[in-house]
């Protein structure tokens, strides 16, 4: 008697609580996610209007890259966070956006975050003279991206930097990451 009483409450069991629908929590946020500091970045672009002499017809754009090969960058979305400020960024067909300028951001010490981990992406100032031909480059675009980069703590360091610069015999895992050749 008592094993066929079990068996009717498990069996009636789920019917008794059937209702309204558990709601469902979605979790937007990635655990590491790749972030800079939007005061470094604004450092950054700081560094671009007075440095502007070097490249007179450039523009400034932060460009993402994968850090592995084969790593896609499709789906990525950008943002500058805060605890009061949230500004989504219009990323580009090139993986490219232009950081605004907010005060709000700047007095909120406001992040610019993605929605991928820190080992999947990177993101380095790109400074381009637009009318160039493909593949080449300004030396100085190049100069004043480098220094647009390090002020802005968006500088691709790796170890093609070092190939490009000194010779060594070390490839770098990413070639995009790696110092354009001058020709």
């Amino acid at each position: 008697m008592f094993a066929r009483t079990v068996v009717v409450l498990f069996a009636v069991g789920p019917l008794a609580h059937a209702g309204p629908p558990i709601p469902t929590v979605l979790v937007p946020h990635v655990r590491d996610p790749v972030d800079k500091s939007y005061v470094k970045m604004i450092k950054g672009m700081d560094r671009f209007e007075r440095d502007r002499a070097l490249a007179p017809a450039a523009v400034l754009r932060f460009r993402l890259l994968p850090r592995l090969p084969g790593t896609t960058l499709a789906g990525v979305t950008l943002r500058v966070a805060g605890q009061r400020v949230s500004l989504p960024l219009a990323l580009a067909a090139d993986h490219s956006f232009v950081l605004p300028r907010s005060a709000e951001a700047l007095r909120d010490n406001a992040a610019v975050l993605a929605n991928r981990k820190s080992d999947a992406m990177t993101w380095r100032a790109w400074v381009q003279t637009p009318g160039l031909a493909a593949g080449t480059r300004r030396l100085g675009d190049l100069r004043l991206e480098c220094r647009v980069g390090m002020d802005a703590g968006a500088f691709g360091m790796t170890a093609g930097v070092f190939v490009s610069i000194f010779g060594f015999g070390v490839r770098a895992r990413n070639p995009e990451l790696a110092l354009s050749p001058l020709l």
